[in-house]
Protein backbone atom coordinates (compact mmCIF):
# COMPACT_ATOMS: atom_id res chain seq x y z
CA UNK A 1 0.00 0.00 0.00
CA UNK A 2 2.68 2.29 1.05
CA UNK A 3 4.51 1.89 -2.40
CA UNK A 4 1.32 2.79 -4.29
CA UNK A 5 0.93 6.11 -2.41
CA UNK A 6 4.00 7.23 -3.07
CA UNK A 7 3.93 6.84 -6.89
CA UNK A 8 1.02 8.69 -6.67
CA UNK A 9 2.15 11.57 -5.26
CA UNK A 10 4.70 11.60 -8.06
CA UNK A 11 1.82 12.72 -10.00
CA UNK A 12 0.75 15.62 -7.68
CA UNK A 13 2.56 17.99 -8.61
CA UNK A 14 1.93 18.18 -12.20
CA UNK A 15 -2.10 19.19 -11.68
CA UNK A 16 -2.42 20.75 -8.53
CA UNK A 17 -2.09 24.65 -9.20
CA UNK A 18 -3.13 26.38 -5.33
CA UNK A 19 -2.23 24.86 -1.41
CA UNK A 20 -6.41 25.22 -1.53
CA UNK A 21 -7.13 22.44 -4.42
CA UNK A 22 -8.78 19.59 -3.12
CA UNK A 23 -11.13 16.81 -4.52
CA UNK A 24 -14.32 16.85 -4.81
CA UNK A 25 -17.41 13.86 -5.52
CA UNK A 26 -18.20 14.25 -8.54
CA UNK A 27 -19.72 11.21 -9.59
CA UNK A 28 -22.53 8.25 -9.53
CA UNK A 29 -22.22 7.27 -6.20
CA UNK A 30 -22.72 3.37 -4.55
CA UNK A 31 -21.80 0.15 -5.93
CA UNK A 32 -18.09 -1.36 -7.38
CA UNK A 33 -16.43 1.65 -10.22
CA UNK A 34 -13.79 -0.05 -11.74
CA UNK A 35 -11.80 1.92 -14.69
CA UNK A 36 -12.21 5.16 -16.46
CA UNK A 37 -11.02 6.98 -19.54
CA UNK A 38 -11.57 10.04 -21.58
CA UNK A 39 -11.68 10.90 -24.56
CA UNK A 40 -11.57 15.31 -25.12
CA UNK A 41 -13.68 16.21 -23.09
CA UNK A 42 -16.17 13.17 -22.43
CA UNK A 43 -15.34 10.52 -19.21
CA UNK A 44 -16.46 6.98 -19.97
CA UNK A 45 -16.48 4.84 -16.31
CA UNK A 46 -16.74 1.18 -15.94
CA UNK A 47 -19.35 -0.25 -13.07
CA UNK A 48 -19.27 -3.97 -11.98
CA UNK A 49 -23.32 -4.40 -12.48
CA UNK A 50 -24.56 -1.22 -13.81
CA UNK A 51 -22.30 -1.08 -16.89
CA UNK A 52 -20.91 2.29 -18.48
CA UNK A 53 -21.68 5.73 -17.29
CA UNK A 54 -20.55 8.57 -19.58
CA UNK A 55 -20.54 12.59 -18.91
CA UNK A 56 -20.25 15.07 -21.30
CA UNK A 57 -19.40 18.05 -18.50
CA UNK A 58 -16.70 17.40 -16.13
CA UNK A 59 -18.97 14.89 -14.16
CA UNK A 60 -21.77 17.37 -13.24
CA UNK A 61 -23.65 14.30 -14.63
CA UNK A 62 -23.49 10.91 -15.89
CA UNK A 63 -25.73 8.67 -17.77
CA UNK A 64 -25.33 4.82 -18.38
CA UNK A 65 -24.72 3.99 -21.70
CA UNK A 66 -25.57 0.15 -22.15
CA UNK A 67 -27.02 -0.15 -25.59
CA UNK A 68 -25.77 -3.88 -26.84
CA UNK A 69 -23.79 -5.02 -24.04
CA UNK A 70 -25.21 -8.52 -22.58
CA UNK A 71 -23.06 -8.00 -19.62
CA UNK A 72 -22.89 -5.02 -17.35
CA UNK A 73 -20.25 -6.28 -15.21
CA UNK A 74 -17.35 -4.14 -16.71
CA UNK A 75 -13.66 -5.27 -15.60
CA UNK A 76 -11.33 -2.99 -17.41
CA UNK A 77 -11.90 -0.06 -20.30
CA UNK A 78 -9.20 1.16 -22.80
CA UNK A 79 -9.47 4.01 -25.61
CA UNK A 80 -7.36 3.37 -28.70
CA UNK A 81 -6.85 5.82 -31.78
CA UNK A 82 -6.65 4.38 -35.77
CA UNK A 83 -4.64 6.12 -38.26
CA UNK A 84 -7.82 8.82 -39.32
CA UNK A 85 -7.85 9.63 -35.72
CA UNK A 86 -11.38 8.03 -34.93
CA UNK A 87 -11.04 6.13 -31.07
CA UNK A 88 -12.36 3.14 -30.68
CA UNK A 89 -13.63 2.00 -26.64
CA UNK A 90 -13.36 -1.62 -25.44
CA UNK A 91 -14.52 -3.19 -22.70
CA UNK A 92 -13.88 -6.77 -21.06
CA UNK A 93 -16.81 -7.75 -18.75
CA UNK A 94 -17.31 -11.27 -17.12
CA UNK A 95 -18.38 -12.55 -20.53
CA UNK A 96 -16.10 -11.45 -22.84
CA UNK A 97 -14.70 -8.21 -24.90
CA UNK A 98 -16.65 -5.47 -26.50
CA UNK A 99 -16.33 -2.47 -28.88
CA UNK A 100 -17.58 1.02 -29.62
CA UNK A 101 -16.77 3.32 -32.63
CA UNK A 102 -19.63 5.72 -31.77
CA UNK A 103 -17.58 7.22 -28.31
CA UNK A 104 -20.02 4.21 -25.95
CA UNK A 105 -23.47 5.03 -28.05
CA UNK A 106 -23.56 1.36 -28.96
CA UNK A 107 -21.47 -1.68 -28.05
CA UNK A 108 -20.38 -4.83 -30.10
CA UNK A 109 -19.23 -7.99 -29.18
CA UNK A 110 -15.34 -8.51 -30.15
CA UNK A 111 -13.82 -11.72 -28.73
CA UNK A 112 -12.04 -12.97 -31.72
CA UNK A 113 -8.69 -14.74 -30.66
CA UNK A 114 -9.63 -14.42 -27.10
CA UNK A 115 -10.81 -17.94 -25.21
CA UNK A 116 -14.26 -18.05 -23.67
CA UNK A 117 -14.87 -15.70 -21.05
CA UNK A 118 -11.33 -14.13 -21.13
CA UNK A 119 -11.70 -11.67 -18.55
CA UNK A 120 -9.01 -8.77 -19.60
CA UNK A 121 -7.92 -6.57 -16.10
CA UNK A 122 -5.42 -3.81 -17.86
CA UNK A 123 -5.67 -2.30 -21.51
CA UNK A 124 -2.55 -0.06 -22.90
CA UNK A 125 -3.03 1.83 -26.04
CA UNK A 126 0.16 2.57 -28.18
CA UNK A 127 0.46 4.58 -31.16
CA UNK A 128 -1.40 8.28 -32.79
CA UNK A 129 -3.15 9.53 -35.74
CA UNK A 130 0.38 10.01 -37.22
CA UNK A 131 1.59 5.51 -36.07
CA UNK A 132 0.00 2.30 -36.20
CA UNK A 133 -2.01 2.04 -33.05
CA UNK A 134 -2.17 -1.01 -31.06
CA UNK A 135 -4.23 -2.01 -28.54
CA UNK A 136 -2.52 -4.32 -25.77
CA UNK A 137 -4.29 -6.19 -22.61
CA UNK A 138 -3.92 -8.16 -19.92
CA UNK A 139 -5.95 -11.10 -18.19
CA UNK A 140 -3.93 -10.49 -15.07
CA UNK A 141 -2.56 -13.96 -14.81
CA UNK A 142 0.61 -14.80 -17.28
CA UNK A 143 -1.49 -13.59 -20.88
CA UNK A 144 -0.84 -10.56 -22.88
CA UNK A 145 -3.00 -9.63 -26.36
CA UNK A 146 -2.23 -7.75 -28.79
CA UNK A 147 -4.47 -6.27 -31.03
CA UNK A 148 -4.18 -3.95 -34.03
CA UNK A 149 -7.51 -3.05 -35.30
CA UNK A 150 -8.97 -1.01 -32.12
CA UNK A 151 -9.97 -4.19 -30.00
CA UNK A 152 -11.91 -6.19 -32.45
CA UNK A 153 -9.29 -9.02 -33.22
CA UNK A 154 -6.77 -10.50 -30.49
CA UNK A 155 -3.52 -12.72 -30.66
CA UNK A 156 -1.65 -13.99 -27.62
CA UNK A 157 1.88 -12.22 -26.65
CA UNK A 158 2.95 -14.18 -23.74
CA UNK A 159 6.39 -15.76 -24.56
CA UNK A 160 9.03 -15.59 -21.42
CA UNK A 161 6.46 -15.42 -18.78
CA UNK A 162 6.49 -17.87 -16.59
CA UNK A 163 2.49 -20.33 -16.91
CA UNK A 164 1.58 -18.71 -13.29
CA UNK A 165 3.06 -15.26 -13.24
CA UNK A 166 0.74 -12.53 -12.22
CA UNK A 167 0.53 -8.89 -14.00
CA UNK A 168 -0.26 -6.54 -12.01
CA UNK A 169 0.06 -3.64 -14.75
CA UNK A 170 1.58 -3.01 -18.01
CA UNK A 171 3.26 0.45 -19.50
CA UNK A 172 5.22 2.18 -22.01
CA UNK A 173 7.47 4.47 -23.19
CA UNK A 174 7.93 5.90 -26.50
CA UNK A 175 4.39 5.69 -26.93
CA UNK A 176 3.90 7.55 -30.21
CA UNK A 177 5.78 5.30 -32.10
CA UNK A 178 5.79 1.96 -34.30
CA UNK A 179 7.50 -0.08 -31.80
CA UNK A 180 7.29 0.63 -28.24
CA UNK A 181 9.11 -0.01 -25.16
CA UNK A 182 6.58 -2.37 -22.95
CA UNK A 183 6.80 -3.43 -19.31
CA UNK A 184 4.86 -5.76 -17.48
CA UNK A 185 4.92 -5.30 -13.98
CA UNK A 186 4.78 -8.95 -12.38
CA UNK A 187 4.42 -11.12 -9.44
CA UNK A 188 8.12 -12.12 -10.81
CA UNK A 189 9.78 -8.71 -11.53
CA UNK A 190 9.42 -6.40 -14.35
CA UNK A 191 9.38 -8.14 -17.85
CA UNK A 192 10.47 -5.48 -21.14
CA UNK A 193 9.89 -5.75 -24.67
CA UNK A 194 10.97 -4.19 -27.81
CA UNK A 195 8.97 -6.11 -30.52
CA UNK A 196 5.33 -5.33 -29.75
CA UNK A 197 5.24 -8.25 -27.00
CA UNK A 198 6.07 -10.80 -29.22
CA UNK A 199 9.13 -11.75 -27.03
CA UNK A 200 9.80 -10.66 -23.06
CA UNK A 201 12.76 -10.46 -21.16
CA UNK A 202 13.09 -9.85 -17.22
CA UNK A 203 14.43 -6.43 -16.36
CA UNK A 204 15.43 -6.57 -12.53
CA UNK A 205 19.18 -5.52 -12.53
CA UNK A 206 19.47 -3.40 -9.19
CA UNK A 207 16.77 -4.58 -7.65
CA UNK A 208 16.97 -6.07 -3.61
CA UNK A 209 17.92 -9.72 -3.48
CA UNK A 210 14.31 -11.33 -2.43
CA UNK A 211 14.76 -13.65 0.73
CA UNK A 212 11.76 -16.01 -0.60
CA UNK A 213 11.21 -18.19 -2.60
CA UNK A 214 9.96 -15.78 -5.34
CA UNK A 215 10.65 -12.14 -6.97
CA UNK A 216 9.52 -9.13 -5.49
CA UNK A 217 6.35 -8.24 -6.88
CA UNK A 218 5.69 -4.79 -8.65
CA UNK A 219 2.86 -3.83 -7.96
CA UNK A 220 2.58 -0.11 -9.81
CA UNK A 221 4.28 1.07 -12.55
CA UNK A 222 4.70 4.97 -14.35
CA UNK A 223 6.54 6.24 -17.07
CA UNK A 224 7.97 9.92 -17.76
CA UNK A 225 8.88 10.55 -21.13
CA UNK A 226 6.75 11.68 -24.88
CA UNK A 227 6.83 11.06 -28.57
CA UNK A 228 10.02 9.76 -29.43
CA UNK A 229 12.09 10.43 -26.98
CA UNK A 230 13.30 7.73 -24.34
CA UNK A 231 11.83 8.16 -20.97
CA UNK A 232 12.70 7.20 -17.11
CA UNK A 233 10.35 4.72 -15.50
CA UNK A 234 9.68 4.09 -12.25
CA UNK A 235 8.30 0.78 -10.42
CA UNK A 236 6.12 0.42 -7.44
CA UNK A 237 8.01 -2.98 -5.54
CA UNK A 238 5.79 -4.23 -2.54
CA UNK A 239 7.83 -3.75 1.23
CA UNK A 240 10.82 -2.46 -1.04
CA UNK A 241 10.09 0.97 -2.27
CA UNK A 242 10.39 2.95 -5.29
CA UNK A 243 13.07 2.02 -8.30
CA UNK A 244 13.63 4.11 -11.31
CA UNK A 245 15.11 3.19 -14.27
CA UNK A 246 16.11 5.29 -17.60
CA UNK A 247 15.22 3.72 -20.91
Amino acid sequence: MKTRILLFLLAIPFFTTSSDAQWKPTGPAGGNLGSIVTIDTMAFLGTSGFGVYISTDNGASWRASNAGLTDKHITAIGVSEDASGDTTLAINTYSGNFVSTDKGASWDTANSGLPPFTQLRYYLATGSNEQSSKLFASTGVADVYLSTDNGKSWTAQNAAFSDKASIFNLAATSIDTKNPTLIAGTDSGVFISSDNGVTWNPSDSGFPVDTGSTAWDVVSLATVGAGSSAGMIFAGIDSAGVFSFYE
